[in-house]
C-alpha cells in the first residue's frame, strides 16, 4: 500500500529586507491564474517590502488545460521597523552657546521627519539650538506607516565653583562632567597648579564636543636665601617667608634654624652651604653659598690665676674686692677653670670690650676642671648655654629628658645640670623657645673608660678628703 503524500505547493513566498518574491509550481499557468496584492492585480514583478508593513495576498491559479490547481488568502509580514534616529548625546544636552546639532535616521525609506522645539514646528534645513530652548522633539514615519519619537532635554552648561589658594585649586565636582587639567582628568577635588598655564577644559557624554573652561597661571614668587656670619654664628635670611627649610653645612643637617652656632677657630675654615627651602605653596628652592672664615687673632697670654687655698663653692670662685682693680667700662666674666690645677680659678680677667662670653656646653668633672672627650670622668656637671630672649624648652642626655626642677642655676645665674657618664659616648640636646623660633644646641661627649692609676688617685682623694673633713669636725 502506497504512503498518502502531501498534496504539491503551487505557490511559494521568499521574502528577504528589501523584497518579497513569489515562486510557483511548474504546473501552474501564470496567465490564466488570477493574484491580488493587498486588493490590487499583481505586476509580475517582486514586491518591495517597504511598502506596507503588512501584505494580503489572494491567488486562484489553474494549469494550461484552465483546470484549478489551488486558490486561497495568506498574509505576508512587510516592514515593520520603525524609523531609527540617531544623536550624538542621549537624554539632555548641555550647551552654553548657539549650537548647530547634528542627528542621522536610519531608515532608507522614509517618508516624514518633523522637528519640533518646545512643541513648535522647526522649519530650517540646520537645526540650531540655544541655551535657553527646553526641549527637542523629532516625529519619523516610513513609506510603511511605522513612527517613532524622540525627545532631548536642553539644559544649559554650570561651569563648576572653584576656589585658589596659590597654587592649590579646590573645584567643586559635578557627577555627569569630567573636569581635565592640561587633557588629564582630575579625580580629586582640589589639585595642584603646575608652573605656567594650566588649561581646564570640561567632557561629558552630553556635551557634544569637549568644553573650555578656564585658564589659569601660575608664576610662584622665587624664594631664595642670604648667609651673614658674626660672632661665632651663622645667620641664614630668607627673602619670604617658608614652610620650612634645611641648612646643610658640610655634611651636617640643621632643620629650621636662623641662627647657627659656626665659632672661628686658630685655623682658616672654608663650609659649602646647602640651604633647601620649602615655600608655602609646596614649591622646593635651593640657594648653594660658600662661606670663608678667617683664623682667630693671636690674643696676649693671660696670666695664670691666683688659686685661693680656703675651699669655697664648687660652683662660682669667691674674689675679694680687694684683691683686683676693677674695671671702669668692660664687662667682667669668670675664666675657665685650669686643667692643670686641682682648685677653683679665683681671679677675675678683664676681656677686650668687643668679645663676647662664648655661649657652648661645657662639660666638668667634680673637682670642676674642664673635661673634654677621652676624659674618664664619670659623674659631670654640664654648663648649658645661656640664650638671651630665650628660654630652655627641654634639655636631653642620652635621650633621656631632664626635668626642668632638676636644672639649677649658680651664682652668676648660668644653668647647669648634674648627669651620670653610662656609656663611651654621650649626647646632650638643649632646646630653646622664644615663641617665635626654636633652636637646638647639641654636643657629643666621649669618655675613655678610667686607668687603673686614675682610679686608685680617685680612691685616695675621696678617703683624704673625708678624713679632712672628720679632722676638722672634731675640732
Amino acid at each position: 500500500m502506497q504512503p498518502t503524500l502531501p498534496p504539491p505547493t503551487y505557490i511559494e513566498v521568499e521574502t528577504s529586507e528589501e523584497r518579497i518574491d513569489l515562486k510557483f509550481h511548474e504546473k501552474v499557468d501564470r496567465e490564466k491564474s488570477q493574484i491580488l496584492i493587498n486588493g490590487k492585480e499583481w505586476d509580475q514583478d517582486w514586491i518591495d517590502i517597504h511598502l506596507s508593513q503588512t501584505f494580503e495576498l489572494e491567488f486562484l491559479l489553474k494549469d494550461k488545460q484552465d483546470q484549478l490547481l489551488e486558490q486561497g488568502v495568506q498574509t505576508i509580514t512587510g516592514d515593520r521597523s520603525a524609523p531609527q534616529l540617531i544623536l550624538p548625546v542621549q537624554d539632555y544636552l548641555y550647551i552654553n552657546r548657539s549650537t548647530s546639532l547634528p542627528y542621522s535616521i536610519l531608515d532608507t525609506d522614509l517618508k516624514e521627519c518633523a522637528i519640533y522645539i518646545d512643541d513648535v514646528l522647526y522649519e530650517n534645513d540646520e537645526l540650531i539650538v540655544e541655551p535657553e530652548m527646553k526641549t527637542v522633539r523629532w516625529h519619523l514615519k516610513d513609506q510603511a506607516g511605522n513612527e517613532s519619537s524622540k525627545i532631548l532635554e536642553i539644559r544649559p552648561l554650570i561651569f563648576p565653583d572653584y576656589e585658589q589658594t596659590g597654587n592649590n585649586i579646590s573645584i567643586t565636582q559635578q557627577e555627569d562632567l569630567e573636569i581635565l587639567k592640561n587633557g588629564n582628568p582630575i579625580k580629586e577635588e582640589t589639585t595642584t597648579l603646575e608652573n605656567g598655564i594650566n588649561s581646564f577644559t570640561l567632557r561629558s557624554k552630553h556635551l557634544l564636543e569637549e568644553v573650555e573652561w578656564i585658564n589659569l597661571s601660575y608664576d610662584p614668587i622665587p624664594l631664595d636665601a642670604s648667609i651673614d656670619w658674626e660672632n661665632d654664628r651663622l645667620f641664614v635670611q630668607t627673602s619670604q617667608t617658608p614652610q620650612s627649610f634645611q641648612v646643610k653645612i658640610n655634611e651636617r643637617v640643621y632643620s629650621d634654624m636662623l641662627s647657627i652656632p659656626l665659632p672661628a677657630t686658630t685655623e682658616s675654615q672654608e663650609f659649602d652651604i646647602q640651604i633647601e627651602m620649602i615655600d608655602m605653596d609646596g614649591n622646593t628652592w635651593t640657594s648653594s653659598q660658600r662661606l670663608f672664615i678667617l683664623p682667630l687673632e693671636q690674643r696676649p697670654t693671660i696670666p695664670e690665676p691666683i688659686v685661693q687655698e680656703t675651699p669655697q663653692s664648687e660652683y662660682l670662685p669667691i674674689v675679694k674686692e680687694d684683691s683686683i682693680e676693677k674695671p671702669k667700662i668692660a664687662p667682667l666674666v669668670l675664666t675657665p677653670p685650669s686643667v692643670q690645677k686641682p682648685k677653683i680659678p679665683q681671679k677675675l680677667l678683664e676681656i677686650p670690650n668687643k668679645t663676647e662670653p662664648k655661649q657652648e656646653i661645657l662639660f666638668f668633672d667634680q673637682k670642676m676642671e674642664r673635661i673634654e672627650d677621652g676624659d674618664g670622668a664619670k659623674t659631670l656637671r654640664v654648663r648649658l648655654p645661656y640664650k638671651e630672649g630665650k628660654e630652655i624648652k627641654n634639655v636631653k642626655w642620652n635621650d633621656q629628658v631632664i626635668q626642668k626642677e632638676d636644672i639649677q642655676y649658680d651664682t652668676i645665674n648660668s644653668p647647669y645640670i648634674e648627669v651620670k657618664a653610662k656609656k663611651a659616648k654621650n649626647t646632650i640636646k638643649v632646646t630653646y623657645d622664644d615663641d617665635k623660633t626654636t633652636e637646638v644646641v647639641s654636643k657629643n661627649l666621649i669618655l675613655r673608660k678610667p686607668t687603673w692609676k686614675e682610679q686608685v688617685q680617685a680612691a685616695f682623694e675621696s678617703f683624704f678628703t673625708w678624713f679632712r673633713t672628720w679632722i676638722n669636725w672634731g675640732k
